[in-house]
């Protein structure tokens, strides 16, 4: 093997470790409906399986370092719109607003959808859209930093503030900074 080189795709024990970590993680079968779908369709080349050009990218926002919100907008009401819009399956392929929507929202789920039309996995993907959803909140809703937490004992400055307006911000890999607004009187 020329080390020289990046391999691409993945072995065989490699695909199984990650229908290993799937069930591990998830306690339901619906995102390894769906890899085994993008497995099937993906290239074999010895011993090597290598994505379809329609699953490329994809495959890379999953297996990206970065949070799914980056690739799904962290919106309720987005999520229940793409589990009406993949419940049309075919259908969807002609209401023109909701595949404007997908276009201007999720770029690469709607070229996935162009790309293949009638074969899209529509009831695999509406599926596991749960879980995407909870991915996608998680980075929101991780547990304050011991810093964060209210220990109720009193500033010894704290004669000097009227009140006071706290708000966490999340940053990229779960770490969170507060932001405090002090109000004095005058």
């Amino acid at each position: 093997m020329d080390f020289s080189k990046p391999t691409k795709g993945i072995n065989i024990d490699q695909q199984n470790k990650i229908l290993h970590l799937l069930r591990v993680e998830n306690e339901s079968e619906e995102l390894i409906s769906l890899f085994n779908v993008i497995f099937e369709d993906s290239l074999k080349k010895g011993e090597r399986i290598i994505a379809s050009e329609r699953w490329r990218d994809f495959v890379k926002i999953l297996s990206s370092p970065c949070p799914l919100c980056s690739f799904f907008p962290p919106s309720e009401e987005f999520f229940c719109f793409l589990h009406d819009i993949f419940s049309q399956e075919e259908k969807l392929l002609q209401n023109d607003v909701h595949l404007h929507r997908l276009q201007t929202t999720v770029p690469v789920l709607f070229r996935m959808l162009m790309t293949m039309k009638r074969q899209f996995p529509f009831s695999e993907f509406r599926n596991c859209l749960h879980y995407f959803q909870q991915k996608v909140f998680d980075p929101f809703l991780k547990d304050p930093c011991p810093s964060e937490v209210e220990t109720g004992e009193d500033d010894e400055l704290s004669y000097f503030l009227q009140g006071n307006t706290t708000g966490n911000i999340v940053i990229e890999g779960g770490a969170a900074v507060t932001l405090t607004l002090w109000t004095h009187s005058s």
